[in-house]
């Protein structure tokens, strides 16, 4: 039942585009490898352009009372 309720609101926020379009993670034919390559490939135009890029990373896992 779970599956099928999710199913149907995942279907209908992809179609009514309701989803933020960096969001890779859950979603048909994304993922978070499909989301690295594009900011690998923005930081690449953005430096043959000259232009400056920040990245900040944080890591959650200890916080979250991860290993």
């Amino acid at each position: 039942m779970e599956h099928i309720i999710c199913s149907s609101l995942m279907n209908h926020a992809e179609h009514h585009n309701i989803l933020y379009p960096l969001q890779h993670g859950f979603r048909p034919g994304r993922s978070c490898e499909t989301r690295l390559l594009e900011m690998v490939n923005e930081v690449i135009n953005y430096m043959q352009l000259g232009l400056q890029t920040d990245i900040c990373v944080l890591d959650f896992s200890k916080a979250l009372g991860g290993p």
